[in-house]
């Protein structure tokens, strides 16, 4: 909680601002570290800080190449089952999850391998947004952070606002975005660095709809090529 005090105090000085925003982009420990387990009342105060930053100074504050793997270009089928049906089942349903079993409770497909594939693309996305986290025991169990059980009380508008916000600390989007600070981007081209192309095309909407989501009311928007 200390870091966003400090940064809350920094308003008034641009260069330390700014330093502190690079630090949340960066995904620095101490950023992360409310998120996973801070109470519910450093929560509500980090949240209400961050919704008072517009998402152009986020934009403003992406300047340097970042480097990104295949893990940072996101897949899933339905945004709102990583954003809210997951937090949900992990607090209102069982504390910890399998993929699987994730899958199960999701989609309730036949085949066991579709069920561990969408559970695991699903939790990976949620993972990214700081709504859950992971660890090994035997197989990969998923458990609600302190934010994803704190993310199921607000708003849908707030939950969308806050999503924008930890998303564009995504490897990928931040390059997406730093090339179309400069000139148009396309999407195909920065994905193909890492991913076939098969695998390009088919992450491309996931890709384009959390992008959209968080670019939709600036000029960038319209300098990203699909």
């Amino acid at each position: 909680m200390d870091f966003y005090i400090e940064w809350k105090n920094s308003a008034y000085d641009i260069e330390k601002f700014i330093k502190y925003t690079k630090k949340f982009l960066n995904k620095e420990e101490e950023t992360m570290r409310p998120f996973i387990n801070g109470t519910e009342e450093e929560l509500k105060k980090i949240c209400i800080f961050l919704l008072s930053i517009p998402i152009e100074t986020f934009i403003y504050c992406i300047t340097e190449k970042c480097e990104y793997n295949a893990e940072n270009i996101v897949q899933f089928s339905n945004m709102n089952h990583s954003i809210i049906e997951v937090p949900k089942l992990l607090k209102f349903d069982t504390k910890q999850l399998t993929f699987n079993e994730l899958g199960e409770k999701l989609v309730h497909a036949k085949k066991e391998g579709a069920n561990k594939k969408y559970g695991e693309n699903h939790s990976k996305l949620a993972e990214e947004l700081m709504l859950v986290t992971f660890s090994k025991k035997g197989s990969t169990i998923i458990e609600n952070t302190s934010f994803g059980n704190f993310s199921i009380s607000i708003s849908n508008e707030d939950r969308l606002e806050l999503i924008k916000r930890i998303f564009i600390r995504n490897n990928f989007a931040k390059e997406v975005i730093r090339n179309a600070k400069i000139n148009e981007v396309n999407y195909m081209d920065l994905a193909m660095k890492v991913l076939s192309e098969s695998t390009a095309i088919r992450r491309k909407s996931n890709v384009k709809q959390l992008l959209m989501l968080t670019l939709k009311d600036t000029c960038l928007w319209k300098r990203i090529e699909w």
